[in-house]
């Protein structure tokens, strides 16, 4: 199992993490090795992952670091998505056809536009 801590640790996931403590980790998650072919998933719709989301009863740093980790690279791609989903999109209407289109006043719909823009501005998409 030692080879695997070394390629466990260039994964974004264990960042800050020795490849000698992932043992103390890989434990405390009840870490166990299989064998799966390419592309087969390893974690199933209502499979046991509250294990790796909740802090362990030990609280160990590594589990922390390791949650840590886990939110930064989904914030990451959670801000990709939503950039591109903001530069891709385009709506084909004008704001009047739009508000007919959804069935809305056009005068309601634009102040709600408005709000939309700000919001993007602030977060700075």
């Amino acid at each position: 199992m030692n080879d695997f801590y070394e390629i466990l640790s260039k994964c974004p996931l264990f960042d800050g993490i020795k490849p000698l403590d992932l043992h103390s980790l890989i434990t405390c998650l009840d870490g166990k090795t299989i064998d799966v072919s390419k592309d087969s998933p390893i974690f199933f719709e209502g499979s046991d992952c509250r294990r790796v989301l909740t802090s362990c009863f030990n609280s160990c740093h590594f589990h922390s670091l390791l949650l840590k980790n886990l939110l930064h690279e989904m914030a990451q791609k959670i801000c990709l998505c939503l950039k591109k989903s903001v530069i891709c999109r385009r709506i084909p209407f004008d704001r009047q056809a739009l508000a007919d289109y959804l069935g809305v006043e056009r005068s309601a719909m634009s102040a709600e536009i408005g709000k939309l823009k700000k919001l993007l501005l602030y977060l700075k998409f």
